[in-house]
């Protein structure tokens, strides 16, 4: 009896070694570091930044409203930001604000992202690329059309400078391409 405890014990014990033995690489240095140069491009949105949100209004005249972002890194890899504005329509101020993740998938090879705010029910999930010329990252996705909410295809571009950053959106209906939205943003002094 005593025999096969010990035997049970020093089973257990070898088992437990096994299984340390097989998490120690994933809490130890040496591990695989799977950083690539697209986490760096995400990384420059992390920050504080005011701008503008500029997009056509119901009269065709252009609405601008200030807005503020707040950016935050997820380790070396992923960012999640608030956004913020308030702008005038119909005689109303409407406040908007929406949450967003981004990053860089090295399985898909892509740039993916969510999005989610007060005035859409849906999450928006995209995905996407950098041009190599020009910088931009360009993301593709479905999302309700702002008149009729039907799911239409959408896409937005983004280009970073220095110290500022351009996001336009494009909405798809019919076959044809519109810009709906221009988000032009600064750090925040």
């Amino acid at each position: 009896m005593f025999q096969s405890r010990l035997v049970i014990a020093l089973g257990s014990l070898a088992l437990a070694g096994v299984a340390a033995a097989a998490i120690a690489p994933l809490t130890q240095e040496g591990m695989p570091n799977p950083k690539k140069d697209q986490h760096d491009v995400v990384l420059k949105g992390v920050g504080e930044w005011e701008g503008t949100l500029t997009m056509p209004g119901p009269d065709g005249n252009e609405m601008v409203s200030k807005c503020k972002e707040s950016v935050t890194a997820i380790g070396e890899l992923w960012t999640v930001s608030r956004f913020e504005c308030s702008f005038e329509m119909m005689g109303m101020t409407m406040d908007f604000t929406g949450c967003s993740t981004f990053g860089y998938s090295a399985a898909k090879k892509k740039f993916v992202g969510t999005w989610m705010d007060n005035m859409n029910p849906e999450m928006i999930m995209m995905e996407g690329t950098q041009d190599k010329e020009s910088g931009a990252i360009n993301m593709l996705y479905d999302g309700p059309h702002h008149e009729t909410g039907e799911m239409v295809p959408h896409r937005n571009s983004l280009t970073f400078s220095k110290d500022s950053y351009v996001l336009e959106f494009y909405m798809t209906v019919d076959g044809e391409e519109s810009k709906s939205m221009t988000i032009a943003m600064k750090r925040a002094k």
